[in-house]
């Protein structure tokens, strides 16, 4: 099961980032219904579900990094399966020790551990799929 969250890492560890799009065997439909099921049994509050255009997407999470001082990073995830492809993207945005309440894009990084949440929502979708009629 995907990890519940992302609190608390000891540091961001910033990694280049690349978003997943995998052709499947399953109908966008499918796809679709794992995702959405996906996300929201992960905790995730699901926004713009849109089973028309197959893309569903979260309301924005922010996880800290450290507490002195108050480091953190906000993300969002969207899945599109229009096609039978599986492309999941995130939307990231961090402060930093110099602007603490502002907050600006990560760029083409992320934290290695999204990229890694990333990667355990991904094999949760397919798994999903798999045992869906």
């Amino acid at each position: 099961m995907l990890a519940a969250s992302v609190s608390a890492c000891a540091g961001a560890d910033m990694q280049p980032y690349l978003p997943t799009a995998q052709k499947t065997k399953y109908a966008p439909e499918t796809l679709f219904a794992a995702s959405r099921d996906a996300l929201e049994d992960n905790g995730y509050i699901t926004t713009n579900a849109d089973p028309e255009h197959f893309s569903v997407e979260t309301r924005e999470k922010e996880t800290a990094v450290s507490s002195v001082p108050r480091l953190s990073y906000k993300y969002s995830w969207k899945v599109v399966t229009s096609g039978g492809t599986l492309a999941i993207t995130s939307k990231c945005t961090k402060n930093s020790s110099m602007g603490r309440e502002k907050f600006e894009d990560c760029g083409d990084e992320r934290p290695k551990r999204l990229r890694e949440e990333q990667e355990e929502l991904r094999e949760e979708i397919l798994e999903r799929a798999k045992r869906l009629p």
